[in-house]
């Protein structure tokens, strides 16, 4: 737009210019009139050609380009008519160039009522512009052809045609450098976000790594423990069809088929307790279903619920809670690492004589943690053992268990951004410390 608007512009201020004969002879008085003449005719000529690709670049959709070419190029033949030809000769292309350029100014008013019609940017100013160049044009062409006696009125409707148009163009060169200047700090906004991503990208890909790798670890160990799973499994399973067909047999007394019963009852609920942290273990990263409760009457119910285990091994269970705390936990998973922490002791106390067996429950509240002592007055753990106490299908050479007890317990804490860590520093027995977060902490 800019430079065919200048050209345009450059080219009429000469030809205004150089009809004021007494300044251009006062500077130039040895030019000859000939070149004189032909130099107004050529840049007449070359006036009306940018002056038509100007609109052509203003409304470059709505003009026609066969039309333009055409004015174009006959524009050009008349220059180069106006170079090679006498002066008497090439003096007949004028009217042919007005003919042309009025009916080429009829057909650019007529793109301006288009641009009006379609609400096209700034076409209201710009029809006003052109209206008023075009009225001068058309008196200074019929003026020279001596068709009416009036003044030349041209340089009046420039100044009003430059006027307008330069506030189209700077009001496009305004809008544009806005759009730019929007497009620039959108850009410097995601340079921003991409360098960021970029200084988290190594972070992003290790913690993700991390994820299959601990994802395919497990599924290894689950495959290359399958074997030692089944055949865990096929003990207990052993040992209820051949009580069971024990019971059966018609000429055994009460007092044995009761014997047999019992151990058939202990073997289901060893197969039960297998089968359960094996499911466990295989759905670790299901997702948590939490929920706020009243963790003293959580830990109540789980006594009502175990309690009659704890009774069945002549086992004392204390429970020692200050204050209500609420706490938002997944109530069945809880349950299930109290219930591996129970079981766990009840198997120590077997082999373990003690008058006065105890599991304890004492929990303590912080600013930032809610903590569940568990500890027992059992046997304890040795110390070459407690180092692997959370490693999976490590079992300590315990009987029909499969070792995912404590890696479940510590995993499901784990989940709910707690800890489970086992106290070495007890003088008697066993004990574990349960953190889970403060529920004001965890809701924010």
């Amino acid at each position: 737009h800019g430079l065919l608007f200048g050209t345009f512009c450059i080219f009429t201020s000469i030809h205004i210019i150089l009809f004021e004969n007494k300044i251009v002879f006062l500077f130039f008085s040895s030019i000859p009139w000939e070149i004189y003449f032909r130099l107004i005719y050529i840049i007449t000529y070359f006036a009306g050609i940018f002056f038509v690709l100007f609109i052509k670049s203003l409304y470059p959709r709505d003009m026609s380009d066969i039309l333009i070419n055409l004015f174009t190029k006959v524009n050009l033949l008349f220059i180069i008519s106006v170079i090679i030809l006498p002066v008497y000769y090439f003096t007949y292309t004028l009217p042919l160039f007005g003919l042309l350029f009025i009916l080429m100014l009829f057909y650019i008013m007529y793109i301006y009522i288009r641009a009006l019609y379609k609400n096209r940017t700034s076409s209201l100013i710009g029809s006003f512009g052109f209206l008023f160049l075009g009225m001068t044009l058309i008196n200074d062409l019929l003026h020279i052809n001596l068709i009416i006696n009036t003044t030349y009125l041209m340089q009046f409707g420039l100044v009003i045609f430059i006027f307008t148009h330069s506030y189209i163009l700077s009001t496009r060169y305004s809008r544009a450098y806005v759009h730019v200047f929007n497009i620039f700090h959108k850009m410097k906004k995601n340079n921003r976000a991409l360098i960021s991503l970029k200084n988290n990208l190594e972070e992003i890909v290790r913690e993700r790594t991390n994820e299959l790798q601990n994802a395919k670890t497990r599924i290894e160990t689950v495959g290359k423990m399958t074997s030692e799973i089944v055949h865990d499994l096929k003990n207990p399973i052993s040992a209820i069809i051949g009580f069971s067909e024990l019971a059966n047999e018609d000429d055994i007394g009460k007092s044995n088929r009761s014997e047999y019963l019992e151990i058939i009852q202990k073997e289901a609920n060893r197969l039960s307790n297998m089968s359960q942290e094996i499911l466990d273990f295989v759905k670790g990263g299901s997702s948590l279903q939490k929920e706020v409760i009243n963790l003293k009457l959580f830990l109540l119910e789980f006594y009502h619920t175990f309690g009659m285990e704890f009774k069945k091994y002549k086992i004392n269970f204390e429970l020692n809670i200050d204050e209500d705390i609420d706490v938002l936990i997944d109530t069945e998973k809880i349950r299930r690492v109290l219930i591996n922490l129970s079981k766990n002791s009840i198997e120590a106390f077997e082999n373990y004589k003690k008058e006065n067996k105890l599991i304890k429950l004492k929990v303590y509240k912080s600013k930032k943690a809610i903590l569940i002592k568990y500890s027992d007055n059992g046997p304890g753990i040795p110390k070459e053992i407690q180092e692997h106490l959370f490693v999976p299908f490590v079992t300590f050479n315990k009987e029909n268990g499969t070792g995912l007890g404590m890696s479940l317990a510590k995993e499901i804490i784990e989940s709910h951004k707690g800890r489970l860590y086992f106290d070495a520093n007890v003088k008697e027995g066993a004990e574990f410390i349960i953190e889970l977060p403060n529920i004001e902490g965890e809701l924010n």
